[in-house]
């Protein structure tokens, strides 16, 4: 059990780290940028486009991780659905 908790974790971590230098100039082309507003601090002008969909790359790497495991804990199913929804 201890095991296949490691390995999960490892095959997230892996599939994350793929898709970071993918994902992030792919949403920064499309503009998928943070909105600073210019009433606010200065010090927060240079957060200006930055990507805000970094959480999509972690769910992206729990569902696909998860989906390695369907076969032997069919439980993992709805909580996907949660997840997702």
């Amino acid at each position: 059990m201890i095991n296949e908790t490691i390995l999960a974790i490892i095959i997230a971590f892996a599939i994350s780290a793929i898709l970071c230098p993918i994902v992030i100039p792919f949403l920064h082309r499309l503009k998928f940028g943070q909105q600073v507003r210019e009433e606010g601090p200065e010090s927060h002008l240079k957060k200006q486009g930055t990507p805000t969909m970094g959480g999509l790359i972690i769910l992206t790497s729990i569902i696909i991780t998860s989906l390695f495991y369907v076969k032997d804990y069919p439980k993992i199913i709805p909580i996907l659905f949660m997840t997702v929804g």
